[in-house]
């Protein structure tokens, strides 16, 4: 009987164990996934910012000045869209 009640505990001891693994997996899986995006954020916003020095079209950033918490990011990219569909076209690209 105390046999029994020792490979009880032991594998519910097995399994809250594994219970927290799944967890620290998850939150760790979430944290990596979250740094993924912050630098695939910033090398997307350095790739626009390198190619908007390189564009004819790069009198953009007098306009609109600093950028603040990167709420000025979809201007910047949609004005930096139209003006590299216009200097592509220029260039006979398209």
């Amino acid at each position: 009987m105390a046999i029994g009640q020792i490979q009880a505990i032991i594998l519910e001891v097995f399994f809250i164990i594994q219970k927290q693994i799944v967890k620290i997996k998850s939150f760790l899986k979430g944290k990596i996934e979250m740094v993924k995006k912050l630098v695939y954020g910033k090398l997307l916003r350095m790739e626009i910012m390198k190619n908007l020095n390189q564009l004819e079209g790069g009198f953009i950033m007098n306009k609109v000045g600093k950028i603040e918490n990167g709420k000025i990011w979809t201007k910047i990219l949609i004005s930096y869209q139209i003006n590299l569909y216009q200097f592509q076209k220029q260039q006979g690209v398209l």
